[in-house]
């Protein structure tokens, strides 16, 4: 595929946390379900998904955003689809690793055969993160003055807000991400529901506050670069 070396692109690596203690079956659904948000991210966001999902070393995910403004709402969309679609009795959730910068080389079959350095900045991000953190946003080296740091405290804050959704929450905010309104939410929850109810997960996922953190990134960071 054609890559344009002086364009930033954002890289998200992931693994699922603990899944070593998913059985046979649940593993099983669980591909199946990163099947599925792949194509649910190709689906609702096709003109920043390059290619799909890519899933590796078992637990392992990477996919390639080409504009990195957009990176942190579908890399989100992402994550929320899976403590979404869990296995009964389950509570899973997938750590990431978001980094923007150059790429070289994307294999048309392979995203995880990929080269440059948002590739290896988010395998490094990815290999350095440690519980209780599971969020990781980095910048490529020209990014303005304080960027970084900004978002080194800002990546935690948000990070916590995630890791406290419910299943339902979850599935209210994968629904959110991509613009759906609180009637077309709730026509399509699997059970019947009130709008009410939908507008509580939300309040409850702390939506405002993850909606104001989605437009500050998508609004200024990739526009403060050093020339």
């Amino acid at each position: 595929m054609t890559i344009y070396p002086t364009q930033d692109y954002a890289v998200i690596t992931g693994d699922i946390v603990r899944s070593s203690t998913l059985n046979a079956v649940e593993r099983a659904s669980l591909l199946i379900e990163i099947k599925r948000a792949s194509q649910a991210l190709q689906e609702k966001f096709p003109d920043d998904v390059i290619q799909p999902v890519d899933v590796f070393r078992g637990d392992g995910w990477q996919f390639v955003i080409s504009r990195p403004e957009r990176a942190f709402r579908v890399g989100l969309f992402f994550r929320a689809w899976i403590r979404a679609h869990v296995p009964p009795g389950r509570r899973l959730d997938t750590r990431m690793a978001v980094a923007v910068g150059r790429v070289t080389s994307i294999p048309t079959n392979r995203v995880s055969g990929g080269d440059g350095e948002a590739f290896r900045a988010s395998g490094r991000a990815l290999e350095h993160l440690r519980e209780p953190l599971r969020l990781a946003l980095v910048v490529p080296p020209t990014a303005a003055p304080g960027l970084a740091a900004a978002l080194g405290a800002f990546a935690p804050v948000f990070d916590s807000l995630v890791q406290g959704w419910t299943q339902c929450q979850s599935r209210a905010v994968v629904a959110r991400l991509h613009g759906a309104t609180q009637d077309a939410i709730a026509h399509t929850w699997p059970e019947t529901i009130t709008r009410q109810a939908i507008a509580r997960h939300l309040a409850k996922a702390h939506w405002p506050a993850v909606e104001s953190g989605l437009h500050w990134w998508e609004g200024s960071p990739w526009r403060l670069q050093m020339s």
